[in-house]
């Protein structure tokens, strides 16, 4: 009795696998029940660009999100500045005094951060 219900069990699992796994997926158009079926195409291509193109791709990417900014102190508070630029682009109103000496210190001398990303993280330390 045992093999037989183990038996069945397995054709109905692997039934169920081929069932689901078989059948064509079909996107039904809302609206009307006697709209026909349409099957929904894709360009989608599984060829993975080989590791030159990858290496291309990264590269790219990386050197968009590249720019130095400067978080330092400005007229008191805290300034944040593209390089080389001689005025902020934002001004965060926090008074510097209210941080420790050595963060003080950090402001005074300006804060580098290597793309937006970085920029946020250390706008956060010092906003909240």
């Amino acid at each position: 009795m045992k093999k037989t219900s183990m038996l069945l069990l397995c054709v109905i699992a692997l039934l169920t696998v081929l069932v689901v796994l078989g059948l064509p997926h079909r996107n039904r158009q809302s609206g009307s029940s006697s709209a026909p079926d349409s099957t929904a195409s894709s360009n989608f291509t599984s060829i993975e660009p080989s590791s030159q193109e990858s290496s291309a791709i990264i590269a790219a990417a990386s050197r968009q999100n590249e720019d130095l900014y400067i978080v330092r102190e400005y007229d008191g508070h805290i300034g944040v500045f593209r390089e080389g630029d001689k005025h902020p682009f934002e001004e965060i109103d926090i008074d510097v005094n209210i941080f420790p000496e050595e963060d003080q210190k950090l402001l005074h001398d300006g804060i580098q951060a290597r793309g937006t990303a970085e920029l946020t993280r250390v706008i956060e330390d010092y906003e909240g």
